[in-house]
């Protein structure tokens, strides 16, 4: 009997190490997911004001060309509202 308890401690001893080390691994993958999902939000935050800069540019081309064509201020109103209906 003390034979038994001896290898069950000893098989009990051998599964804690490793759920051990299996939990600093996860911990070690869970950080670098972290770190990653920060990254991807941060580039997702300079994708957004890249496309808002580039739709404010676009919107700038629009109603120069139409000062430069004489446009009524009615249509260039609309047209920014097709616009920006459009891009979201």
């Amino acid at each position: 009997i003390e034979v038994l308890k001896c290898n069950q401690a000893s098989r009990l001893r051998s599964d804690l190490a490793l759920s051990h080390q299996e939990n600093r691994e996860l911990q070690e993958r869970l950080m670098v997911s972290e770190a990653t999902v920060h990254a991807q939000a941060e580039q997702l935050k300079d994708y957004r004001d890249l496309l808002s800069e580039i739709w404010v540019m676009r919107l700038v081309v629009v109603v120069r060309t139409k000062l430069r064509e004489k446009t009524p201020a009615a249509q260039v109103t609309n047209r920014f509202k097709s616009l920006s209906n459009h891009d979201k």
